[in-house]
């Protein structure tokens, strides 16, 4: 009797880890589902958080050389290439006038 009882212990355990194991295979495809997504999204912010800060950077270089009376004679983006998790863009600038 007491190898029986040990033999349904041990069943019942291997049973509730079967089931929870299974369980995790249902919902693994939902699972990849969310992690490709929240990816992307951050994807997405990253590259907002970049812009913004392009944006903030551009408009600083513009006030300074307005605020001496300046001029741009060129002002060339070149193309945006990833390095790592960073996106670099090269910009060429002159500018004119007296200081």
């Amino acid at each position: 009797m007491k190898i029986l009882k040990q033999v349904k212990q041990t069943e019942e355990k291997l049973r509730n880890t079967f089931l929870a194991k299974k369980r995790e295979a249902i919902n693994l495809d939902i699972i990849k589902k969310q992690l490709m997504t929240r990816s992307s999204l951050l994807g997405v912010a990253q590259a907002i958080a970049e812009q913004i800060g392009m944006d903030a950077l551009l408009t600083d270089i513009n006030q300074q050389v307005w605020g001496v009376a300046c001029q741009f004679d060129l002002f060339r983006p070149v193309l945006k290439w990833r390095t790592g998790c960073s996106l670099k863009q090269p910009i060429s600038i002159k500018v004119t006038g007296k200081l």
